[in-house]
């Protein structure tokens, strides 16, 4: 079957909560690749193994933040399918004993690029 969901993947609770769900909602669904398709928006947590490789299965575009569903569950987007992966504007630098900490402009590769360049999923 063609990819036809968009995946917003939202973290239960408080942590890693987006600052402009909407904002980002209304900014993929106007875009041409994502005409047609379904917008869907949810934490994972409670979802069987099952269930989610069937969803990843079926998604033009999976985006989340920077963490451990972007591999785990990744690797399950067709290769007609994109996994964007968003990481912080900053990213604190850790040297055992210095503080203050220290942070740095965050670009690039999330860390997931070399698995999905691997099985043949589209990274950004």
């Amino acid at each position: 079957t063609n990819p036809d969901k968009v995946l917003i993947e939202k973290h239960g609770g408080n942590t890693r909560q987006y600052a402009n769900e909407k904002q980002l909602e209304e900014l993929i669904m106007r875009r041409e690749f994502a005409q047609g398709t379904e917008l869907v928006t949810r934490s994972l947590e409670k979802a069987t193994y099952c269930e989610q490789v069937k969803l990843f299965a079926s998604l033009k575009l999976f985006v989340a933040q920077h963490g451990a569903a972007v591999a785990g569950n990744g690797m399950f987007v067709s290769n007609r399918g994109v996994v964007n992966e968003l990481s912080p504007q900053y990213t604190w630098i850790y040297e055992y004993e210095k503080w203050p900490i220290q942070y740095m402009p965050a670009v690039g590769d999330g860390g997931n690029m070399f698995w999905a360049q691997a099985t043949g999923v589209n990274y950004v």
